[in-house]
């Protein structure tokens, strides 16, 4: 089955009845992911992250920021950005990405703390001040990232191939390595990376290692959101 990071995690963290827990989830691999990315209209003032960052400081609270929902990828991504430049942007959760472009394009907010795809598919309507994976995107190669910019943020949805708990290990190992070679196609990376995605390759050691981590960083998070 298919399953997506940040949901698993906050999902179990927040409802007692979730009906599973993270840990549950046994992966075969993370092979994709969607980064955040911080957009506004394309006639906005703010021509960069440090205009938007400095009205942010000028006038506290002056910012709001749209994304997809509560405690998701997008509202992780604000958090952070406040924590790390000292700045109360305020945030408003939308059902969904769509929505959330109609309220941008609407100037109800002042931008979206939303995904690459977004970035890359509405690239005449909005303008990408800074995306979230670790290193520019070849699909957006004059945006910068919000590392280059000073803020250790990476961030972001990131997708993946899970099993039943018990599955064997050797059933494991022969599904990563079909779904690997798929990843490695050409043609694949290629709709990917036009879609703004960006292609992973965790191999189920990893990709457990990597949500783990995940949890721990949520945890904290969450934290931070119920100040």
């Amino acid at each position: 089955a298919g399953f997506n990071l940040a949901h698993v995690i906050l999902q179990p963290l927040q409802r007692k009845k979730a009906g599973y827990t993270t840990d549950q989830i046994k992966p075969v691999m993370l092979f994709m992911s969607t980064p955040n990315a911080l957009v506004v209209p394309k006639d906005s003032p703010y021509k960069t992250l440090d205009d938007l960052l400095k009205a942010a400081k000028e006038k506290p609270g002056s910012i709001v920021l749209g994304g997809s929902g509560s405690q998701t990828a997008n509202h992780l991504g604000v958090v952070r950005l406040n924590k790390m430049a000292g700045v109360n942007i305020s945030y408003i959760p939308g059902t969904g990405t769509g929505d959330m472009i109609s309220a941008l394009l609407g100037k109800h907010v002042n931008g979206l703390m939303t995904y690459t795809t977004v970035a890359k598919n509405y690239a005449n309507d909005v303008r990408t001040l800074a995306v979230a994976p670790p290193e520019r995107l070849a699909v957006l190669p004059d945006v910068p990232t919000f590392k280059e910019l000073g803020y250790d943020i990476v961030e972001g949805s990131f997708r993946g191939l899970a099993v039943p708990p018990g599955t064997p290990d050797s059933i494991v190992q022969k599904l990563y390595e079909a779904c690997a070679k798929t990843n490695k196609d050409p043609v694949f990376l290629e709709k990917m990376g036009n879609m703004g995605m960006t292609p992973l390759d965790m191999n189920p050691k990893e990709s457990a290692e990597f949500i783990a981590k995940k949890v721990e960083d949520y945890k904290a998070l969450l934290k931070e959101i119920s100040k």
